[in-house]
């Protein structure tokens, strides 16, 4: 636990960036798992119904589940990306002045 300690003053200026990367984790896991049972409802229910009206509008849900998905992922590892450059650059500054 000691070396945590000693990187939280380093973290401490960037946590309301964790946060909301932590928050973004949540939706994140959803969207991971949402395609799922709209691949169970397209293969079961239109495989016998075969309706074209059902068939588009699966696949635009799909499809707006994918674009979500990277909008969501993108901002979350920007977040966390920007922290780490960040937090890299000062302990490398500290290190060497």
């Amino acid at each position: 636990m000691h070396p945590l300690k000693r990187l939280y003053p380093y973290l401490k200026p960037h946590l309301w960036l964790i946060v909301i990367s932590g928050f973004l984790a949540i939706p994140l896991s959803a969207l991971r798992f949402a395609p799922a049972p709209l691949l169970k409802y397209l293969v079961d229910d239109l495989a016998t119904h075969h309706s074209q009206s059902r068939l588009v509008g699966i696949t635009l849900a799909l499809l707006g589940i994918y674009v979500v998905n990277f909008f969501v992922r993108f901002a979350h590892y920007f977040l966390i990306r920007v922290v780490y450059v960040r937090v890299g650059a000062r302990i490398r500054q500290d290190l060497f002045n």
